[in-house]
């Protein structure tokens, strides 16, 4: 079915799509620079070329793809036994077939969430308290991997002491829970993949006031944080592993870089540029990416050399859903894939307000095929897809909450989200 949308719905390829050219040297000898009108994108150890070898995905030692959220965190989590979600300041086992969100504590004398005395609370085993917004969960070789956010002590980039993340480390039967000896600085999210951290750090220019995003490489074994590529500007800037590699996107409307870095070597190579469309990137797609710019579809290559326009999403009948020919729908996350279905949020902007939902397109002719209206606002993104149920966590009037329908129904006309709250 795949390969069906491949030959059917190729438009052109994208002929902006090129293989940029370092401006200058950049901050460090091995590093380049590419300069946009608005924001500089600098890659260490730079090469014009990497081979790139065959990509494979372990679910035990792999970042999932299919929960990444906004704030470059996840907040749901698959192991071995069923999905984790992390709601607040605790982690729940999401129990579908029950319609329950379990805290994973065993702790029989325990009252979890509903605990009000914070020394208490403290010693449940669910508890991960972040001190922050970006706080995300991952499954990675048996074990739960939850940030958490301190102030910490000791010499890190020339200061004395910084705003950092550090991790709790869980057993998924809540039997326990340990901190790993980690401090990462002023991360606004992370991922782990392969026995190596990923995360990016966020400061400011004291003179320009401009952002600055650097990402860098942590093993989980020991060493130092090794920088990867840094960007001067308020463009997007978002990283994915996948495989043996780091992915990498940056960019403004008008100019994108999509960029990629081999850990094994510490050298990054393929910053090619992207004029004409806003591609959000990526998801692992036949021996590549799907990128999506709201209702056009692209297929990248791994290599990241070449890019196809394969479909635009097609919903000329939105009108059977309630929405007028005059409300634009506006798709905002990055697709989730089965083998017949691409799912997407969404929203549209009518006279009293702005409605959020969730887009179902048939795989093989991009036709829409049903929009479900949410009560409630959904964490910007991907959509949980498995052979039972699609899922994604929000929030309603009454806080936290993970949104999840049954796939046999989310077709039926009156199909509505039943909402799990601890």
């Amino acid at each position: 079915m795949k390969k069906k949308i491949v030959k059917m719905f190729i438009l052109s390829i994208v002929s902006s799509f090129c293989l940029a050219t370092p401006i200058c040297a950049a901050e460090s000898d091995n590093a380049a620079a590419f300069e946009e009108e608005q924001y500089t994108l600098w890659l260490e150890n730079y090469e014009d070329e990497l081979e790139i070898g065959e990509i494979s995905y372990n679910p035990e030692t792999d970042w999932d793809w299919s929960y990444y959220s906004s704030g470059y965190v996840s907040k749901i989590a698959k192991g071995e036994k069923g999905y984790y979600v992390r709601l607040g300041d605790f982690i729940y086992f999401c129990s579908f077939e029950h319609e329950k969100l379990i805290p994973l504590c065993v702790r029989p004398d325990c009252l979890h969430n509903k605990e009000e005395d914070e020394e208490k609370k403290q010693l449940c085993m669910a508890y991960v308290t972040n001190r922050g917004i970006l706080g995300g969960v991952q499954y990675y070789k048996e074990k739960l991997y939850a940030n958490y956010q301190s102030f910490f002590s000791g010499t890190q980039n020339g200061e004395s002491s910084f705003w950092g993340d550090s991790f709790y480390v869980l057993e998924p039967d809540g039997s326990s829970r340990e901190t790993l000896d980690l401090k990462l600085e002023r991360a606004i999210g992370f991922t782990i993949h392969r026995g190596n951290i990923y995360y990016t750090l966020q400061t400011e220019s004291q003179s320009s006031l401009e952002r600055i995003q650097t990402v860098y490489r942590v093993p989980m074994d020991g060493g130092d944080a090794i920088k990867i590529a840094k960007l001067n500007g308020n463009a997007v800037f978002s990283v994915y592993p996948y495989g043996d590699y780091l992915y990498g996107r940056c960019g403004l409307e008008g100019a994108s870089y999509f960029f990629l870095y081999d850990p094994k070597t510490n050298q990054t190579t393929a910053a090619h540029r992207f004029e004409s469309e806003e591609v959000f990137f990526l998801h692992p797609w036949e021996d590549g990416f799907i990128g999506n710019d709201n209702n056009k579809l692209f297929q990248i290559s791994s290599d990241l050399k070449q890019m196809e326009q394969i479909g635009t999403l097609t919903s000329d009948n939105k009108n059977e859903f309630g929405i007028s020919d005059n409300e634009e729908i506006w798709l905002y996350s990055l697709p989730a894939v089965d083998e017949e279905y691409l799912y997407f949020q969404g929203s549209v902007t009518t006279q009293e307000e702005i409605k959020e939902f969730v887009a179902i397109y048939e795989k093989e002719n991009l036709e829409l095929q049903q929009i479900i209206f949410v009560d409630g606002m959904p964490d910007s993104q991907c959509i949980g897809v498995d052979e039972n149920q699609i899922f994604f966590t929000g929030r309603t009037e009454d806080g936290d909450a993970v949104f999840w329908l049954e796939k046999e129904t989310m077709l039926e006309k009156d199909a509505q989200f039943h909402v799990l709250q601890p």
